[in-house]
């Protein structure tokens, strides 16, 4: 693996010999590089950057930002096989003047409390499927850590049902494009959700959408979730337990 462009273009970046770790696909990342640099609605660029790069592995992807031009990377690492050979990479490439590497458990609240700046740029790239991601995002946001504008990026998941079909069959022409994704309550369509999706929308492109239609219908939609909130409760009163999902589920 190497650095794709940039400063530093041609590197070598050190990578770990277990399977612990799941190093980020040259193709992959380059895919998310041409994405912030040419896309139409990302606002932020690479060159001057503060980026946040958690689960960095052997920081593939943080590196890659400094060699593109970024001011300050951050790197959460806490698996030690891993976490030298990430500081042997930024050896290597003698970046230490602009990175700091943390050894703290992220799902920690306190492990980012001695960030003292906003970033343009997170990402995350778990190194295997984590349930923990959606507590995850909520601390990001309670903590304020993505600067106006600034994006989120995630190497993980699957989107289902027709929404994955038609960018497959996008994908099958070459047809580019971005998908919104907004969180659902899981039960039933999710106007609310979809509502906060237009909204985006509307924001991106500049152009006014009329939502009102989509109140009415949630009002009708909150009225059969309290309905089946108040069915749980009655199971739940005569010993019928229910197990709930905490993961996120979304639509685009």
């Amino acid at each position: 693996m190497r650095i794709i462009s940039g400063k530093y273009k041609g590197k070598k970046i050190f990578q770990p010999t277990d399977e612990a770790t799941r190093p980020l696909k040259d193709l992959t990342k380059e895919s998310i590089f041409n994405i912030i640099q040419h896309s139409n609605l990302i606002r932020i660029k690479i060159e001057n950057s503060n980026i946040l790069d958690l689960f960095s592995g052997v920081g593939s992807f943080g590196l890659e930002c400094i060699s593109r031009g970024a001011s300050n990377i951050v790197f959460y690492e806490n698996y030690q096989n891993v976490l030298k050979i990430l500081k042997k990479n930024i050896v290597h490439l003698g970046c230490g003047n602009k990175t700091k590497v943390i050894d703290l458990d992220i799902f920690n609240k306190n492990a980012f409390h001695s960030l003292n700046n906003q970033f343009e740029i997170i990402f995350l790239d778990p190194p295997y499927k984590e349930k923990k991601l959606t507590d995850l995002l909520k601390t990001i946001m309670e903590l304020k850590l993505l600067r106006k504008n600034g994006i989120i990026i995630m190497n993980e998941g699957i989107i289902t049902g027709m929404n994955g079909v038609l960018i497959g069959i996008a994908k099958i022409h070459g047809m580019k494009g971005i998908s919104l994704l907004g969180e659902t309550s899981g039960y039933v369509f999710d106007h609310n959700s979809s509502k906060a999706v237009l909204q985006s929308l509307s924001k991106l492109l500049k152009i006014d959408i009329n939502t009102e239609y989509l109140d009415v219908e949630a009002k009708a939609n909150n009225e059969l979730l309290s309905q089946i909130e108040q069915m749980k409760q009655t199971n739940e009163n005569e010993g019928i337990k229910y197990e709930e999902s905490k993961n996120l589920q979304y639509i685009s």
